[in-house]
């Protein structure tokens, strides 16, 4: 007899697309099986493109558990069939974009690759992201990827605590490595992660070193091209534990450090290094699982999280505010720089709308505090009003008097990074920052990006623009003629 499931096309319509276009009735699609996993991947995104081929593997093991729909963030219907075609699950039809928009809101899908999965007994949420799951765990071992509560997970790994006070939980992996940029559109078409070069008129498009010259005759010899150097992860990391070894003696908190080691040998050389207490090896390997799942935490880069002596959140990404040097609690900034981080003001860039104050190659320290203390005066203008929020812990409920989301978050921007450079193209704007800057409101949730040249960045003009944009549906309601160039 088989088990009662959920009717999936109430959720994602009545047919999903199988090979050949043939459509299958979503409503038992997933019967019989662990989880329903909705895969939000598009052609144009080297991570998914990365990440695609591993999820084959991992379907093909899990396949008797597991079920998958490909949702598309293409544009270009030709490149979503090549995609596709590559792939051996479903996938919700190209045209069914409605349905696409409604699935990405309500599982608050803010970047992709992403893999939600599903209960097929109810529809539950079972997992919110398990791409790096997919990847640290091939085998399954814990398939589906439920979580659990991150005190309990930490009090079962034995948090080594001394004291009572505030802990600092300083999450890092064993091996520190550059991420790669992409796959070069030159001659080699190889991953790479070193400098490389890319075109100012077309972001998309970019050459490792070994291809630049011949590459960039190739693509459009009027083209100017920009050497990126990506940061050093290593060094990155090194700063952030110095920061935090400074604030520490200035700070009445604990550190203890979960290492994110496979090996007892890379954890016994890892935690060598550090003079902070630590998880056990064994008991590190579960709670890092969980840890990761509740705090949505990086993988591949040190992660701070600030909680308090009851093991509750205070701030689960303190990363940049400890790098700044902020003073505990390590308080979420209210403005940072879009290569430091996409989060600022307890928010992701891709939640909510943004702000992203662009600097010339050329700008210097003072060019980026005049553009920060700008921002920082606007950030009190559109903060959110104080009201009820419900805040819960493991065990309780309860309701505070306090401040709401923000309705905006601002970013400046002086490295070129790759959701910068999409915005700028997207906003129109052309691939090189001019000498005096620009800045564009990017709203990835509305699909909406407006940009703003050759008009100043001052606290009135922005001011202007937020709220006539914050007031409006439509983007070209706000009028360049409205604010002093």
């Amino acid at each position: 007899m088989l088990s009662e499931s959920f009717d999936f096309s109430s959720l994602i319509g009545a047919s999903v697309q199988g090979k050949d276009r043939a459509h299958v009735p979503t409503a038992k699609i997933a019967t019989g099986k662990k989880a329903l996993g909705l895969y939000f991947s598009a052609h144009w995104c080297p991570p998914c493109r990365r990440f695609t081929p591993k999820l084959a593997e991992f379907y093909e093991t899990m396949r008797d558990h597991l079920e998958i729909v490909f949702v598309s963030s293409d544009s270009d219907e030709s490149q979503w069939s090549e995609y596709f075609a590559s792939m051996p699950w479903f996938a919700l039809p190209y045209s069914n974009f409605t349905t696409k928009s409604t699935l990405s809101n309500k599982f608050n899908v803010n970047g992709i690759p992403c893999l939600i999965l599903l209960d097929p007994k109810d529809g539950s949420l079972l997992t919110a992201d398990a791409v790096q799951h997919v990847y640290n765990d091939p085998a399954g071992s814990r398939f589906p990827f439920k979580p659990v509560p991150l005190a309990q997970a930490l009090m079962a790994a034995a948090v080594p605590r001394t004291d009572g006070k505030p802990l600092v939980l300083y999450i890092s992996p064993a091996r520190l490595e550059n991420e790669p940029w992409g796959r070069c559109d030159g001659v080699c078409g190889q991953v790479h992660a070193e400098a490389h070069h890319n075109c100012t008129v077309c972001p998309d498009f970019q050459l490792c070193n070994d291809c630049v010259e011949e590459g960039k005759t190739a693509h459009n010899a009027t083209h100017v091209f920009e050497r990126v150097v990506p940061m050093d992860a290593e060094a990155e990391a090194l700063r952030i534990k110095f920061a935090l070894e400074a604030a520490c003696k200035e700070g009445d908190f604990e550190v203890v450090m979960l290492s994110l080691a496979e090996t007892r040998e890379e954890y016994v050389e890892h935690v060598a290094r550090f003079a902070w207490p630590c998880f056990e090896f064994e008991e590190g390997k579960e709670a890092a699982f969980h840890v990761v799942q509740a705090l949505e935490a990086k993988e591949d880069a040190v992660t701070i999280v600030v909680l308090n002596e009851d093991l509750q959140v205070l701030n689960k990404d303190a990363t940049v505010a400890v790098k700044r040097g902020a003073p505990f609690p390590f308080a979420d900034l209210k403005v940072v720089d879009l290569g430091e981080s996409m989060k600022c003001n307890g928010a992701n860039v891709v939640e909510k709308p943004s702000l992203i104050a662009f600097l010339s190659r050329g700008a210097d320290e003072a060019d980026v505090a005049r553009v920060e203390d700008v921002l920082n005066a606007c950030v009190a203008q559109f903060e959110g009003a104080r009201g009820k929020k419900v805040v819960c812990s493991d065990v309780v409920c309860t309701v505070t008097d306090e401040a709401v989301d923000p309705a905006i978050l601002f970013f400046s921007c002086k490295e070129r990074n790759r959701l910068g450079a999409f915005a700028r193209m997207q906003a129109g704007l052309p691939g090189v920052v001019p000498d005096a800057g620009d800045f564009l409101i990017f709203d990835n949730k509305a699909r909406k990006c407006k940009g703003f040249a050759g008009i100043e960045l001052t606290v009135e003009n922005v001011v202007k623009i937020v709220k006539k944009y914050l007031a409006s549906n439509e983007e070209e309601e706000i009028a360049d003629e409205d604010v002093d160039k």
